[in-house]
């Protein structure tokens, strides 16, 4: 099972590398650029409990998990920076998932 998170992150023109991309890419001022990124996980339990890496998620405001090609909105519930890990909760049940 393929198991990604796209990360959303907004950024406003408002740095000097997002003035210096809007500026190459044509973007006037005042619009944004939406970024996402791709990473793994595991489920560690049957109700959609994920762990994954915090730099993942690390800055993202919206975090979706696919899954066979279908996607699920990602509520975070914990993550740790200094150990790079974080848990997420999607509503999708897992009859395979890790047991510790």
């Amino acid at each position: 099972m393929n198991d990604f998170f796209k990360r959303n992150a907004i950024m406003k023109r408002t740095a000097f590398l997002f003035s210096f991309l809007a500026v190459f890419l044509g973007l006037a001022y005042g619009q944004s650029l939406t970024l996402s990124g791709a990473g793994t996980g595991f489920f560690i339990s049957d109700d959609g409990i994920i762990v994954t890496c915090d730099h993942v998620i690390d800055g993202a405001e919206k975090v979706t998990v696919r899954i066979n090609g279908r996607e699920y909105e990602a509520r975070i519930l914990a993550r740790n920076s200094n150990t790079d890990s974080a848990v997420l909760k999607i509503n999708y049940q897992n009859p395979y998932h890790f047991k510790f």
